[in-house]
């Protein structure tokens, strides 16, 4: 749904969480303070910056760019009109967009979902409202469905790395680890889009359940 959205008629707030998901569910604030200096197509990566917590200075948090996630980025730096990705050349896309584009897709996700029980004659069982911030927690779900270890989970969301060990002695940047999790996670994501069944029984949005 938000492939076909998007390429229907492009739109930077779709493609920042479109970027974001293949990312393995990366903070939408920190997507769209991507630059053009900030995309390494050579060597396949990208570089976030982390500010949240203690820090004096924003992590800088490097990720593997799956194919799907390369090309997009392509697209984005083939359309930019600043230095950043997303957005205006006066001004980059703001996140509330991002956050309520998210909320409308995936209040589009649950109605189609009821529809399908109608269509089959079933009522829909309940679910929760979902915010854009359960994206976040639903691909950290998958990805441990999928097999992420805690550790590489940690590394690839920058989560949870503020201790003393992770700020001044593990100076591992996991990308080998990080690439393995990228691709498995791409691989799964297109499968999904496809109808093809994967290698885990995680559903594509187990906070609904």
């Amino acid at each position: 749904l938000l492939r076909a959205r998007r390429a229907a008629e492009f739109d930077d707030a779709l493609a920042a969480l479109e970027l974001g998901l293949w990312l393995g569910g990366q903070r939408p604030k920190q997507v769209l303070r991507l630059t053009v200096a900030d995309v390494d197509l050579d060597a396949r990566t990208v570089m976030l910056l982390d500010p949240k917590g203690r820090r004096t200075t924003p992590r800088k948090h490097v990720l593997p760019l799956t194919d799907q996630a390369q090309e997009l980025i392509e697209q984005l730096l083939a359309r930019r009109r600043a230095a950043w990705l997303f957005g205006e050349k006066d001004s980059p896309t703001n996140p509330n967009t991002v956050s309520r584009k998210a909320v409308d897709l995936l209040a589009e996700v649950q109605a189609n979902i009821a529809k399908h029980y109608e269509e089959r004659g079933a009522k829909a069982p309940e679910r929760p409202k979902i915010e854009g911030r359960d994206l976040r927690r639903t691909a950290e779900t998958m990805l441990a469905g999928l097999g992420v270890s805690k550790d590489d989970r940690a590394q690839l969301l920058s989560h949870g790395l503020g201790g003393v060990q992770g700020r001044h002695y593990d100076m591992h940047e996991y990308m080998e680890e990080k690439r393995r999790a990228l691709q498995a996670w791409a691989d799964r994501l297109t499968a999904l889009a496809d109808r093809k069944p994967g290698r885990t029984n995680v559903v594509a949005l187990p906070l609904l359940a």
